[in-house]
């Protein structure tokens, strides 16, 4: 028998039943908001009986998702604070260039997947560096650490059509260079006077990398520069953290040219599609270091994951969604793949 389906028996068949799961509620016909809440009060429900202080947290985080998705005034904001003060900023600074601004709120798909994949990941690392479980306030605060629940795209192109890539990376990097001290310098946080945006940077603690950053030192612990070091599916892009002042919501700001914008998400063969089907199998084929070890939480997250993997979209039935194929997909509510947020277009 395959080891994957053995570990995942190790739940017994009472446990699975019990289990909240996304896909359960996937073929009801209601809306995505209709189908986070009755998702939430199920995870409530199970923490409370289960005394699961993971559960509950699971809950807290799809209500705050939840928030977001209901309330397109809060979107609304934060696409003003980019287009009309930062984008506005950059394009006297660099008028040799053109920008874009892409925003996206995370797929529930995405996000629950994502959810449950640093669960396990986080207890197979902590496992194979002490040799023992980790505590739930230790995975629910490796938890804290998805950022991404909203993120925007910040495209740049030379107008010059003969500009080159050392042109364009010339023009990021200074950009990047001058983002921390523009926001923080003129966030404007409750009480403040004078301030004009609601984002602020936020530094990234422990991150390590093998190059060294092309980016200013003062200003490389508020990025993961994916630039100086891609990541193994071959994305490439400067990222920081914002966080909104008024609702502490995290905010990823990634930084890219458009050459890397469509090698990422536009080419015939994506890079980003191709690290998704990587990352799929990955997260199926993770055990624990020990393979006669016991940890609930992991088979539980590794449960979720599978359900989700086994999951027919073209036999989904959710308002405003319809899938044709795994490639053919109408997706309105941002079940899937994730909701734009008003783009601005200026390439």
């Amino acid at each position: 028998m395959n080891k994957k389906h053995n570990l995942v028996a190790s739940l017994t068949p009472q446990q699975k039943t019990a289990l909240p799961s996304l896909d359960r509620y996937l073929h009801s016909d209601m809306i995505i908001q209709d189908i986070i809440a009755a998702y939430i009060a199920d995870l409530r429900e199970y923490g409370k009986e289960d005394n699961n202080r993971l559960e509950l947290y699971h809950a807290q985080f799809l209500e705050r998702y939840l928030g977001i998705v209901k309330n397109d005034l809060f979107m609304d904001s934060i696409q003003k604070d980019l287009e009309k003060k930062f984008l506005a900023e950059v394009s006297t600074r660099h008028p040799e260039c053109s920008f874009a601004l892409r925003g996206r709120v995370k797929s529930l798909f995405r996000l629950e997947n994502k959810f449950n994949a640093k669960i396990q990941d986080f207890i197979i690392d902590y496992i194979s560096k002490h040799g023992k479980n980790p505590s739930v306030s230790m995975i629910i605060k490796s938890l804290d650490r998805i950022r991404d629940t909203i993120a925007y795209r910040f495209i740049l192109q030379g107008k010059d059509p003969n500009s080159s890539y050392e042109d364009e990376i010339q023009h990021l990097v200074a950009i990047a260079n001058g983002i921390p001290e523009y926001f923080n310098a003129n966030s404007l946080t409750p009480g403040s006077i004078g301030g004009y945006t609601l984002l602020r940077a936020q530094p990234i603690l422990g991150v390590t990398t093998k190059n060294p950053s092309v980016l200013l030192p003062a200003v490389r612990p508020y990025y993961k520069d994916y630039i100086s070091n891609p990541k193994k599916s071959g994305f490439t892009a400067f990222t920081i953290c914002m966080r909104h002042n008024v609702s502490l919501q995290e905010i990823e700001l990634q930084l890219m040219t458009f050459d890397m914008f469509k090698k990422n998400e536009h080419s015939e063969n994506s890079l980003h599609r191709n690290y998704e089907t990587i990352q799929r199998a990955n997260r199926l084929a993770a055990q624990l270091p020990n393979p006669n070890s016991f940890n609930k939480i992991f088979l539980q997250a590794h449960e979720r994951l599978v359900r989700m993997s086994d999951l027919d979209i073209t036999k989904i039935k959710v308002k405003m969604f319809a899938a044709f194929s795994k490639h053919e997909l109408e997706d309105l509510c941002g079940l899937v793949i994730g909701r734009q947020a008003k783009p601005v277009e200026y390439l």
